[in-house]
């Protein structure tokens, strides 16, 4: 794709109201602006775009958006040259080396640019008026009859581009350019699979350093087992616009008489599939397991947001802690297990006869934890040492895995069961007890 940005550096001719140098020069400025915006914007996304920008009907540079030297080239052929525009004669220049995905991005302040064009640009075209001042109304309707002419294939598919933009009606640079942009260039995207379904999705914030090829949803557990996991990366979920043509004909599965109606992209938006998928989580306190790209794991929830929702995708780190089995071994387990996190049993010799650290994905782990705590407190002032290994096993599991408001809850039951025990269980109790409060507790034994 080249995109070709046409300056509009006229001057005032013998029948134009004379020009204010400090508005010409202010007019410049926000063309250099809008240039050097759209190049940062361009490099981040699409570093291999050829740009050529014009200064009237001159052309100052044509190379990779990613060249240094563009803006350099452009603020030296502003100062040398006056700019005058003479957009018919430029069309018939470019229109030879254009192909139709190429586009013309045209800025303007809509007031004396000559046009008598005899033959129109192959690829999309844009206009950008800088309404510093007045503009000409003639000028601002024949803008529009050349974006309806040159533009008549893409508005036929549901006119969601905006062709002509005002600079006055965007409070920033930024914010103009970013319009033209989703205009300018196809969205980012990402394909969600959800069984037979499919939906293009965008992530938010995202680059294409990172953007995922596709999600796949490999089932649902309890929102209650994922607790505590931790994440590698959080991104927000909305439903993507225009991927028509990215998207085409190769997610469709193959025609044949009995197979099933399959919903795809092309004929289903993505608002759907999220409209649905969103509510249902919110609704059975689930969450959706998914292979993102063959390589990472991750999970979708759900947030209520008011009388809406929001989806998110939170990425899986790649090196999970040892609580947490390979979910590349995850498998289904029946309906009336549906909450537990189902994994293969690898057969093998444990490793030693040291005590197994207990998962707390669920509050069976954790109790069988604290009960054993519990169990050699009782005993006190027998075998104090594996006491306190348990106790600062305990401590250690807790913070490790974020769950540090465990230690309150635990010291907290500990000072209620230890008035029924003797003296010295009730002295050590005490004493874990405060510490776990205080988060800090020193290995002592």
């Amino acid at each position: 794709m080249t995109i070709y940005l046409i300056m509009d550096g006229h001057q005032p001719n013998i029948f134009a109201k004379p020009e204010d140098p400090s508005d010409k020069e202010k007019r410049d400025s926000i063309y250099l602006q809008i240039l050097k915006e759209l190049l940062v914007i361009i490099v981040s996304r699409q570093p291999e775009i050829e740009i050529e920008v014009f200064w009237g009907n001159n052309s100052c540079i044509r190379s990779k958006a990613a060249n240094d030297g563009i803006l350099a080239s452009v603020e030296s052929a502003t100062a040398k040259n006056k700019g005058n525009l003479h957009l018919g004669r430029l069309f018939d220049k470019i229109r030879p080396n254009m192909s139709r995905d190429d586009a013309v991005v045209l800025l303007t302040d809509a007031s004396v640019f000559k046009a008598d064009i005899t033959s129109y640009p192959r690829g999309m075209m844009f206009s950008i008026v800088v309404d510093i001042g007045s503009t000409n109304s003639d000028q601002m309707a024949e803008l529009n009859e050349l974006s309806t002419t040159c533009n008549s294939e893409a508005r036929s598919d549901g006119d969601s581009k905006h062709w002509v933009l005002r600079y006055s009606e965007y409070n920033s640079v930024s914010a103009l350019v970013a319009e033209l942009i989703n205009s300018l260039l196809e969205p980012d995207f990402t394909t969600l699979y959800v069984g037979n379904l499919s939906a293009s999705i965008q992530l938010h914030p995202s680059t294409d350093k990172d953007l995922p090829g596709n999600i796949e949803v490999i089932g649902f557990v309890r929102s209650a087992n994922m607790v505590n996991i931790p994440v590698d990366g959080v991104q927000f979920i909305t439903p993507c616009h225009n991927s028509k043509s990215k998207s085409g004909v190769k997610n469709r599965p193959p025609d044949a008489d009995d197979a099933p109606d399959f919903i795809c992209t092309e004929d289903q938006d993505g608002e759907d599939l999220l409209g649905t998928l969103g509510p249902a989580l919110i609704e059975t306190e689930s969450v959706a397991l998914v292979l993102i790209s063959e390589g990472q794991y991750g999970c979708i929830t759900a947030e209520k947001v008011g009388d809406n929702f929001c989806l998110v995708l939170n990425k899986l780190p790649e090196n999970l802690p040892d609580f947490l089995p390979d979910f590349s071994k995850l498998e289904s387990g029946p309906d009336d297990q549906a909450g537990p996190l189902h994994f293969t049993t690898l057969q093998g010799v444990a490793p030693s006869y040291n005590p197994v650290v207990q998962s707390w994905v669920t509050e069976h782990g954790f109790n069988m934890d604290f009960q054993k705590v519990f169990r050699l407190l009782r005993k006190l002032p027998d075998r104090p040492h594996l006491f306190y290994q348990e106790v600062n096993r305990f401590r250690k599991y807790a913070l490790a895995i974020g769950m540090d408001h465990i230690l309150h809850e635990a010291a907290r039951i500990i000072r209620e069961e230890i008035v029924q025990l003797n003296a010295t269980a009730q002295t050590h109790g005490a004493y874990v007890a405060t510490a776990f409060e205080k988060l800090v507790l020193r290995v002592v034994w």
